[in-house]
């Protein structure tokens, strides 16, 4: 066999492998993404980017006929954490928490809200779960206040119905929050 033949032969090997490799990646992912409770579809990219273990890049949305859109009764809740959310300033503390905890503390609940709130209010958290303090403040029932004060600079990386996962910046360890009894909370905007 000549020289011309076995590169002949290596580049139709290459090309089938090639118009094989696309097939089989979808129906590797097809396969990890079958469970029924899951409400995504995959949709591969048309240049699909190289991960670091060298797998295809794959966008997550909606199946058809889904949107983000958000009913009347979540936008209005939204609005009304918006609105509390807004009437807080950084640089006028309230209940005698001291500033600098008091603006990182405003500053995790926009960004908690910027981030999860639809995703938050669809899981079933409630204002009190994200926004809620203890009206005492004192260091007892600190742990029962609500997510953004347990941030502390920590972001959220994700959210179920019972917990959430954070991050922070130093540390890549996740901690976990979990939610517990908000009936004695109050809103961040509620305090005096």
């Amino acid at each position: 066999m000549s020289l011309r033949d076995l590169a002949a032969q290596r580049l139709a090997r290459i090309d089938e492998t090639r118009a094989e490799t696309p097939l089989k990646q979808m129906k590797q992912a097809d396969a990890c993404f079958t469970d029924a409770a899951s409400c995504f579809s995959l949709v591969k990219h048309g240049k699909p980017q190289k991960t670091a273990i060298s797998e295809p890049c794959f966008t997550v949305s909606l199946p058809r006929g889904e949107t983000h859109e958000t009913s009347p009764a979540e936008a209005r809740v939204l609005r009304q954490w918006r609105a509390g959310l807004a009437s807080l300033s950084p640089y006028d503390p309230r209940a005698g928490i001291a500033p600098d905890r008091w603006n990182a503390l405003v500053n995790d609940a926009a960004a908690l809200f910027n981030a999860w709130a639809l995703q938050a209010l669809r899981l079933g958290w409630t204002e009190r779960d994200l926004f809620g303090v203890h009206p005492s403040l004192r260091p007892h029932h600190q742990v029962l206040n609500g997510l953004a004060w347990r941030c502390d600079g920590f972001r959220v990386i994700a959210l179920t119905e019972h917990s959430a996962s954070l991050e922070g910046k130093a540390s890549r360890t996740p901690s976990r929050y979990f939610q517990g009894d908000a009936s004695a909370l109050v809103p961040l905007w509620a305090l005096q």
